[in-house]
């Protein structure tokens, strides 16, 4: 068990080192030790945001007062339902929310509603998502963001239609890993939880292409095109 343990840490330190915090599942990273837990005999249940994890805001929060079990909470603000951040539990020091057991299944679905979330792209490393410049997308038409989201979870499947696209290799911007790279973020309206689906993109030769792998090799990085139309389209948000 100790060994399972150790190899887990060190694989969390390599992908916080290298930027391949994709390789774990987000909900991974939020991974609550207790299903429930009550405060003044009201039970609170985890779980409901599911393909999210926790924003740097929540976690940042001091704490309110202590659970029936007497481990420290915080109350979440600016938000339609009775939440609190469990700050003792949790993986890898990020805690986990739990929403109050009345409104779990409306919380649920609206953390699951993309009407719910903006959409937005930033330019830099997503471990450093506070730092990073964003670039607003006015008027982002929601139909290519998902249509440029399904080609992102295919090439990741190896599905048609990007499984036969073809790999190449473009320069860094300037020498650096990340300079040059964007990814985009869908944060719910309230703050509190973040959705990455993990790929990144560059500007080469006037189109849009997506990072394949996040290795470097001579100073190159491996890239896929994106179709035309979505290429096309989504140039005009990128910073060049």
């Amino acid at each position: 068990m100790k060994r399972c343990l150790l190899c887990l840490l060190i694989l969390v330190l390599v992908c916080t080192l290298f930027g391949c915090s994709f390789l774990l599942p987000l909900d991974f990273m939020d991974m609550p030790q207790l299903q429930e837990v009550q405060i003044e005999g009201i039970t609170y249940r985890t779980g409901f945001y599911q393909g999210c994890h926790l924003t740097q805001d929540v976690t940042s929060v001091e704490a309110h007062g202590n659970t029936d079990a007497g481990y420290e909470y915080s109350v979440v603000d600016g938000t339609p339902f009775d939440l609190i951040w469990a700050l003792e539990y949790g993986f890898y020091g990020m805690g986990a929310i739990y929403c109050r057991q009345d409104q779990f299944d409306a919380a649920a679905a609206y953390y699951d509603d993309p009407d719910n979330y903006d959409y937005k792209l930033f330019e830099g490393n997503p471990a450093d998502l506070d730092e990073d410049p964003e670039y607003p997308m006015p008027g982002l038409d929601m139909e290519k963001y998902w249509a440029l989201m399904e080609f992102e979870n295919a090439f990741n499947q190896g599905t048609a239609p990007s499984k036969e696209a073809v790999l190449y290799n473009v320069p860094l911007k300037n020498g650096e890993r990340y300079a040059g790279e964007y990814y985009f973020q869908e944060i719910s309206n309230d703050g509190n939880f973040v959705k990455n689906y993990g790929r990144r993109y560059r500007v080469a030769d006037g189109k849009l292409v997506m990072v394949a792998s996040y290795g470097v090799k001579n100073g190159t990085v491996e890239v896929v095109d994106v179709p035309k139309e979505l290429s096309d389209y989504f140039l005009q948000f990128f910073g060049t």
